[in-house]
């Protein structure tokens, strides 16, 4: 710990002067002067940080400037879902969730016609639940969450 310390403070220069309530007030203090009146979308995925990311959004904005949004890919845990929807809404945020699972599995994208092939032809992949491909999958999926109506 002392090697720590002394590297921090002594030779990065660093101080102890950080706290999570100072950091809070500056994130919200940014928030609002970059937002002002305007509204702000922000999708959940129910992880640390988004979660952070609109309770911050929620203390620094007016309710009706925060629009928070959580598709359920179909993905996540059993009732995962509704446990990041109820969590949201205990910290006072209004959540829309949407329920996506079936746009997901049955999601397709466009590709490649080969790695080789360097023209602009494409081909529509596999359904997402007949796709093997780590990389393909990845592409269905960024592809899909553009798409959920």
């Amino acid at each position: 710990m002392d090697m720590l310390k002394n590297f921090l403070f002594d030779i990065a220069g660093c101080s102890s002067n950080f706290t999570v309530q100072n950091r809070e007030e500056a994130c919200i203090r940014e928030i609002r002067e970059k937002v002002d009146k305007s509204k702000v979308l922000v999708l959940l995925s129910g992880g640390v940080d988004s979660t952070v990311c609109t309770a911050l959004l929620n203390k620094a904005l007016n309710q009706e400037q925060v629009i928070a949004v959580h598709i359920d890919n179909g993905f996540m845990r059993k009732r995962e879902s509704q446990a990041v929807e109820e969590a949201l809404k205990k910290l006072g945020i209004n959540v829309k969730v949407v329920n996506a699972a079936h746009t997901f599995y049955n999601g397709t994208t466009t590709l490649p016609i080969s790695d080789e092939d360097r023209t602009p032809r494409k081909r529509i992949s596999k359904t997402l639940n007949m796709t093997t491909n780590p990389e393909e999958k990845r592409k269905i999926i960024g592809d899909t969450f553009v798409k959920v109506p």
